[in-house]
């Protein structure tokens, strides 16, 4: 499933077995620009966004497990490795 913090944590409350992933940006300078460059998103949107996603990299620590997403190839082997 692909949700968010409040989805996760009703997820957590009714499945102990489910795996959680959190995929962060490799920084957080990284994830503005590639709001940015997108170029779909007003600069509110964009600022929207990102107190957003503060609040959620917050939350990373209720994950199992936390991957940097910097190279696509890299994250579909790291979420391979774990359904192994």
């Amino acid at each position: 499933l692909e949700i968010e913090i409040v989805g996760a944590r009703q997820v957590r409350t009714h499945s102990q077995e489910a795996l959680f992933v959190f995929l962060v940006p490799p920084s957080w300078e990284d994830l503005g620009s590639r709001l940015e460059a997108r170029g779909q998103e007003s600069s509110e949107r964009r600022s929207h966004r990102l107190e957003l996603a503060a609040k959620e990299m917050a939350a990373a620590t209720e994950f199992d497990v936390v991957i940097v997403n910097d190279h696509v190839e890299k994250v579909v082997q790291a979420l391979v490795a774990l359904a192994s």
